[in-house]
């Protein structure tokens, strides 16, 4: 509690994700939390974390996961938000929090996944999952194609999505055996220890009509729904 009390004094604005461990909500809408951080990676008046101590559930009178807090500018009193939790829900948060206009913040969809992260990330119970392995040099365009495929589902919780930098994770990047980039891997609900590597290209319409198809959802590109047509 102590530690935690300075961290948050420390910091300027706090948004904290709030996960009971038994809650399967709570994995479902992690990983929108960690996508939202990424634009605020380098900003260091902005802190995200994750709270999982019950002690602290109870300091801050909460009972329901999961649930998104924030502490304002120059408050010590946690506020809970009444936002969705996507990224568009938590980025809002923030700017009617702060008072800013954030609507110039490059939103994200994609997890930036890192040895620490990923099989937490591949691990998620109830969940498909899209990684795109990259090298820096190839990347703009390809992680731009791959975050309108990630934007075109940010409303849902079934499936999601993640991006492994070749050149920065090495280690991690070693264990998808590749030559050619951008690799696409496909991790089924059943089994995700029998992730496949996508044979098709990184296409939006593509892989948006795939996922539907694996999925039983019906996004089109940009994440409107499919109009059901009855015959």
């Amino acid at each position: 509690m102590r530690n935690f009390d300075k961290t948050v004094k420390k910091m300027y604005f706090s948004i904290l994700f709030l996960a009971n461990n038994d809650c399967e909500k709570c994995h479902l809408a992690y990983p929108k939390f960690m996508a939202a951080s990424q634009p605020f990676l380098n900003d260091p008046q902005i802190f995200f974390g994750r709270v999982k101590d019950p002690l602290l559930f109870q300091a801050m009178n909460v009972t329901k996961f999961p649930t998104l807090v924030y502490y304002a500018p120059a408050s010590a009193k946690p506020e809970i938000s009444k936002h969705d939790l996507t990224v568009e829900g938590i980025i809002t948060t923030i700017a009617k929090a702060m008072k800013g206009d954030f609507s110039r913040v490059k939103r994200e969809y994609a997890v930036e996944l890192t040895e620490d992260v990923y099989d937490e990330f591949v691990n998620l119970p109830g969940v498909y999952g899209l990684i795109m392995v990259y090298k820096n040099k190839d990347a703009k365009d390809h992680i731009e194609t791959f975050e309108k495929i990630a934007g075109s589902f940010k409303n849902d919780y079934l499936i999601t999505f993640g991006k492994v930098n070749a050149e920065a994770e090495k280690s991690l990047a070693s264990d998808f055996t590749m030559s050619h980039f951008p690799g696409l891997y496909w991790y089924p609900l059943e089994n995700k220890h029998s992730r496949k590597r996508y044979g098709g290209i990184l296409d939006v319409m593509e892989l948006v009509t795939f996922i539907n198809d694996q999925t039983n959802l019906m996004r089109l590109p940009g994440g409107e729904l499919e109009e059901f047509v009855s015959t």
